[in-house]
């Protein structure tokens, strides 16, 4: 009996090893599977009950479908914004006489509800050398006062007080270069094109900065032309300005900043090289208009109590045959040279007349530094 027992035992004793030894394979292969899912993947799938899903499977899935990626910018552009994400960095605050935010679908304001007075709002932490940058920009005419002057655009190479800017005033059809430095803002070229529609429509102001060269463009075509070095770099934004207007709403619908594009057929449109009177252009078409630039002003070279600006006649259409004219008086070419005395301002008139008598007059007037 004992020995049957004993061999019983031997035998369950051996059945019992095998079967753990035969469990502890299972148990190994099942854990090294758990273990090191990327080293052995399965290539088949499992039958029956799906297994349940270990912590790795479930995050790594969720990474890779939600992943945070900066939006890849087009070849050439170095900043770009439609302002259809609000949480695109710029500031949305109300202060003071400023109120500046996202403007839903897809515009950023500016307002100034004061006269005499300024704001800039910048890209948010950037700064550029050399760029060209664009913008599309209306105003809320709604949200506008509607008397009084005001103008807006573009400010580049900022720093602190230091900054240009390119801007319009629609209700004027004025632009303006201006500089901004600790003893005040001055105005390095002025003009007028009819182009300018702000209050109506969309214009799209564009200015290329390349070293201390400047263009300047309404609306695809170039206007203007400055060379200054004082400001190397610094931030690129927006700058609304009023004068006399108690409120001024603007729309920006985006801002482009890519690397510097040059325009070659600025200089002689902007800048045109003096010619004698009745000098047919090359290819006039349309009816006889003009505008006109501020080419330079400054303190008279002969004369220092006297405040010196020569402006650049630009006229297109009629026929081609142009003769100017200074307050009614015939000059010999576009290039019309004015001198301000002591305090006073200067009103007068330009007019351009082609050879079939058409005749267009711009009333200008021109203030004196000396004016304060």
């Amino acid at each position: 009996m004992r020995t049957r027992i004993h061999r019983s035992s031997k035998w369950i004793a051996l059945t019992i090893v095998l079967v753990l030894f035969g469990g502890g394979c299972a148990s190994s292969s099942n854990e090294s599977t758990a273990s090191s899912p990327t080293a052995f993947p399965s290539s088949v799938p499992t039958q029956g009950a799906s297994p349940a899903p270990t912590s790795e499977q479930t995050i790594t899935p969720t990474m890779a479908a939600v992943p945070i990626k900066v939006p890849a910018l087009p070849k050439g552009v170095l900043y770009q914004d439609d302002f259809t994400d609000p949480k695109s960095g710029w500031p949305a605050l109300e202060f003071g006489n400023y109120y500046v935010g996202y403007h839903e679908p897809n515009h950023y304001h500016v307002e100034v509800h004061a006269p005499n007075d300024r704001e800039i709002v910048p890209v948010p932490k950037k700064s550029f050398g050399d760029f060209t940058v664009e913008t599309k920009v209306l105003v809320s005419s709604s949200n506008t006062a509607q008397t009084g002057d005001f103008r807006y655009g573009l400010v580049f190479r900022r720093s602190g007080n230091q900054y240009y800017a390119f801007v319009i005033s629609p209700r004027t059809k004025t632009w303006y270069v201006l500089k901004s430095s600790p003893t005040g803002l001055a105005v390095l070229k002025q003009g007028t094109n009819d182009s300018i529609q702000g209050l109506q429509a969309d214009d799209i102001l564009r200015v290329d900065a390349k070293g201390s060269d400047f263009i300047f463009h309404i609306n695809d075509q170039p206007v203007g032309q400055v060379s200054d070095s004082d400001y190397a770099n610094g931030e690129v934004g927006f700058y609304v300005e009023t004068f006399d207007s108690p409120r001024v709403h603007i729309h920006y619908g985006n801002i482009t900043i890519r690397e510097v594009e040059t325009t070659t057929s600025a200089k002689p449109t902007v800048m045109p090289t003096r010619r004698p009177s009745a000098t047919p252009t090359p290819t006039p078409s349309g009816a006889l208009d003009f505008d006109w630039a501020i080419e330079s002003q400054g303190p008279n070279p002969t004369n220092s109590t006297e405040w010196q600006i020569v402006v650049d006649i630009l006229a297109r259409g009629g026929d081609g045959n142009y003769q100017y004219f200074h307050d009614g008086l015939p000059v010999d070419g576009p290039r019309i040279r004015i001198v301000s005395r002591a305090c006073a301002g200067k009103p007068g008139s330009f007019w351009v007349q082609d050879g079939t008598g058409q005749v267009v007059r711009k009333d200008y007037y021109l203030g004196s530094p000396y004016c304060k």
